[in-house]
């Protein structure tokens, strides 16, 4: 997986259960040499612990409202991890673009 580029996608940036978990795996990819980039539902204080490693997550509060953008964003990537069942619309739109997704729901 060398070489390759995951975009992750997280509801909130919160010191919650499903952003932490993320960002474990996040930081597991970032030591076998995959490129990483973030989006985020929402704003929190854990950008902090992204910032740190390097990570700079993009804010988008309206995924659905910024569709044909979001599908050119997420066909630079290999892979897409979407974080919770608040991601179903990224999911959604993920589906169109052939890219290929992991939906990783952890209610």
């Amino acid at each position: 997986m060398e070489g390759k580029k995951i975009l992750f996608i997280t509801n909130q940036l919160s010191y919650t259960g499903a952003p932490l978990a993320l960002l474990n795996v996040i930081k597991i990819c970032l030591k076998i040499g995959i490129q990483v980039d973030v989006i985020s539902l929402a704003e929190g204080q854990l950008r902090t612990e992204f910032e740190e490693i390097l990570i700079k997550p993009e804010i988008w509060e309206g995924i659905i409202c910024n569709s044909e953008r979001f599908m050119q964003v997420v066909s630079d990537f290999d892979l897409v991890i979407a974080n919770t069942l608040p991601a179903f619309e990224a999911i959604h739109l993920i589906n169109r673009t052939g890219v290929p997704a992991i939906w990783w729901i952890h209610e």
